[in-house]
């Protein structure tokens, strides 16, 4: 999933410079993750090679991804709230 989100989140962001910046971000992913391309490619394969166990995943993928992006704005409100609660 970080691959994913790093490719979105590198094209977004910094459009035109996305191919270096996308080399850092995502050899930082590889690392923290301890993998290699060889296992990128390997893991795409199987996807591309396995529909419908890749639409589940990534149907489980954009789940998570919506409800991050829930909890993040009740967080923001609640922060938002507090603060206009007089005292």
């Amino acid at each position: 999933m970080e691959v994913h989100l790093t490719d979105a989140s590198v094209s977004t962001l910094l459009g035109s410079k996305k191919d270096s910046m996308a080399t850092v971000y995502l050899d930082q992913v590889k690392s923290i993750n301890k993998v290699t391309d060889k296992d990128i490619e390997a893991i795409f394969a199987y996807l591309k090679d396995h529909p419908a166990y890749a639409e589940e995943i990534y149907g489980g993928m954009i789940k998570e991804i919506n409800e991050r992006q829930r909890s993040e704005k009740k967080d923001k409100k609640e922060k938002r709230d507090k603060k206009e609660v007089p005292k």
